[in-house]
């Protein structure tokens, strides 16, 4: 498989997921055109008002962040056969992460509109769970199991594709670079999660409380399908513009397939966990269906909420990676 190929594959996964949504959701309302139609599970929004649903955006920027990071440190670190340094890196990387959070300016800016300078900070906050439920760190804190699981997932693949790539260029150091420069990136990402977890407060309840492992389970079931291959493809993609000469490396770490097992692992608890709960009971009841939404609305409907978090991601995601690229060039 060429790069382009795998390229094509990565970003046609989440367009796939999010096609096939639609089509779930248009046969399910019986309507064609869906953008003015009620189908998120609060009742109120409409297939727009998820598109653009701003504040939930900004609760979810904190879990963005943090993928993005385990998908170019977990990338970085196992891209350290010939460092190169690229005199264009620096730049690009820079210029990625600033559009990224150009982009967030603009989703506050929307928010405020939206819902208000005291709402925007609610949800930014993290203060907000659903309607009508709001705790210190509620949103972190039910997001964390989920977190836990992506965030392994995610940098097992980025070690499997990195291991895949070699930087080649006119210059090529055959020597691995300092540890710490191979872990910078991961390593933050890794430090952003624990000092979340410490500032809400994060405790039992995070792994207890069966609404919140319900959400789990259906942000487990989003972002591996959306955010995770799109920020894969868009370092492949920055990698390939970088170092269109770099040839390809079949060996899959070991290691990364433990961290997979360990993620696989996670969500079969959380199941178990979830057996026996009654998770149509727990979710929200919108007037277009006072009875309860089936497991497959709620997750067909779910992506669309997600669709900012992965543009979020895969312009940050290749930014922390090419930046890490430069650092592993210049400290080498």
């Amino acid at each position: 498989m060429t790069r382009i190929s795998l390229i094509i594959i990565l970003f046609a996964l989440p367009i796939g997921y999010i096609v096939l949504s639609y089509v779930y959701l248009m046969v399910w309302h019986r309507k064609l055109w869906l953008f003015d139609a009620v189908m998120h599970e609060d009742g109120r929004h409409t297939l727009w008002g998820a598109l653009t649903y701003w504040g939930h955006f900004l609760a979810c920027l904190p879990t963005a962040l943090f993928v993005s990071g385990c998908l170019a440190g977990g990338t970085l670190i196992a891209t350290n056969y010939n460092i190169a340094l690229n005199d264009k890196a620096w730049t690009i990387g820079f210029v990625l992460i600033a559009l990224g959070f150009v982009f967030v300016l603009a989703v506050v800016w929307g928010a405020v509109r939206q819902v208000g300078i005291q709402q925007t900070l609610h949800y930014a906050l993290q203060k907000f769970e659903r309607d009508n439920v709001s705790s210190w760190g509620g949103c972190w804190n039910q997001f964390v199991p989920s977190n836990v699981v992506i965030g392994l997932g995610s940098a097992a693949a980025g070690l499997i594709l990195g291991a895949s790539l070699q930087c080649a260029d006119a210059v090529i150091v055959q020597r691995h670079p300092g540890w710490w420069a191979q872990w910078l990136v991961l390593g933050l990402a890794v430090l952003w999660f624990l000092v979340l977890c410490l500032i809400f407060r994060t405790g039992r309840r995070s792994y207890t409380e069966p609404r919140w492992l319900a959400h789990s389970i259906r942000e487990i079931a989003t972002y591996p399908l959306t955010a995770v291959p799109a920020g894969l493809g868009a370092i492949l993609l920055a990698h390939y513009a970088l170092y269109p000469e770099g040839c390809w490396n079949t060996t899959v770490p070991l290691w990364s397939v433990g961290l997979f097992v360990i993620a696989c692992i996670l969500v079969i608890w959380q199941l178990l966990a979830l057996r026996g709960k009654d998770v149509i009971a727990m979710s929200q009841k919108p007037s277009f269906a006072p009875e309860g939404l089936p497991v497959t609305y709620l997750l067909a409907s779910h992506v669309f909420e997600h669709t900012t978090d992965i543009i979020f991601v895969v312009l940050t995601t290749p930014g922390f990676y090419v930046l890490g690229l430069s650092i592993l060039g210049t400290y080498r």
